[in-house]
This record gives C-alpha cells, structure tokens and sequence, in this order.
C-alpha cells in the first residue's frame, strides 16, 4: 500500500527507480525483515518471511487471483495489500466442482509505503496485535534458526539435488543430514 502521509518514523528502504527496476527489495526496517515489492504502478511492503513456515516471499512470483495481486510462497498465495491468504478448496461431497479461492484471513503482515522525492520509505504497521508471520520475526525464530545453523555446519542438504539452499560443503561424511524447508515433493 503507497502513502504519502506519516513519514516520521519511516525507513529508508531504497531508490523508487532502483526498486521499480528491480520489481522488489528486501530490507531491515527497525529491526524486522520486510520486502517491497513494485507492481503496477504500486509499491508494497510485507513481513519477508512467510507466515505458513517462514519461507523467503523476496523469491516468490506475484499473480492476479480474483482481481487481488498475491504474492505466491511454495505452499500458498497471500494477498499484497491485505496481507490475506488464499487457498484453493473444492467440495468433496461434490469431486467433479471447480476449485474456489478461499481465505484464511490476514496472516501475514503488511507494511506502510512512502514515497518521497525518489526515495522510498517503510512504515511498520500496528504490531500491538499479533498475527501469524510474527513468530518469524521474533526472537525466539532467531535462536531456532541459529540453533539450525549451528547444528547443520558441515552437512549436506539430502534435497541438495533439488534445491539450492547452499548447505552441502563438500563433506564426504556428513555429520547429520536434513532438508531443506524447498518444496520438492509438490504436495503443497
């Protein structure tokens, strides 16, 4: 969502025509993880880690669902400016119907743009209510993930073949294998 009001506790994410160019630019904004996001003739900004499992919505490709403009995470679609997700359900009392898309609510946390001068800004929303994607901006993710990372040194993503998640260092022995949270099965 674009605005022009409320600026003072704004931050400087980067150049309009830089992000216009790039369609999309990942930023620290006091602390929490945002992407903004360019799309016809609108800037965006969003919570950058998915609500659903904390995946890299800076990576996801952006589609018209129904008249909305929805960010697409491996799993799910989320609305830009309402920060909604949507699913597709059909009835199973009825397997021949048409899949319909329907919403989960706001799950993901959208953010104020401004636009000032050719710079453009972010402001946090509200954050006294909390919703889904804030876990992955809390402390406790960061000492999970870090905990992850620690644990993962010297492995080999068993995806590795199928992702590109930069975790196989060559080990001819990995200490302990995983995967990735890459979505390679197709059942999401």
């Amino acid at each position: 969502m674009t605005s022009t009001a409320g600026v003072e506790s704004s931050v400087f994410v980067g150049k309009e025509d830089d992000i216009i160019e790039s369609k999309r630019n990942a930023a620290l904004v006091h602390g929490r993880h945002v992407v903004v996001i360019y799309r016809e003739g609108e800037f965006y900004a969003m919570d950058m880690h998915c609500y659903h499992t904390g995946g890299p919505l800076h990576l996801g490709d952006i589609e018209d669902i129904n008249g909305k403009l929805c960010i697409v995470c491996s799993w799910h679609k989320i609305t830009l400016a309402e920060g909604e997700g949507l699913y597709q359900a059909i009835n199973p009392q009825a397997p021949k119907s048409t899949a319909r898309w329907c919403s989960k609510g706001v799950k993901q946390r959208t953010h104020c743009v401004h636009v000032r001068n050719g710079d453009v800004y972010v402001t946090l929303s509200d954050l006294s209510a909390g919703i889904d994607s804030d876990y992955y901006q809390s402390e406790e993710y960061r000492q999970t993930e870090k905990s992850i990372k620690y644990l993962t040194q010297g492995t080999r993503c068993t995806n590795a073949d199928r992702c590109s998640c930069n975790t196989d260092d060559n080990v001819s022995e990995p200490l302990l294998r995983y995967s990735c949270t890459v979505n390679t099965s197709g059942l999401f």
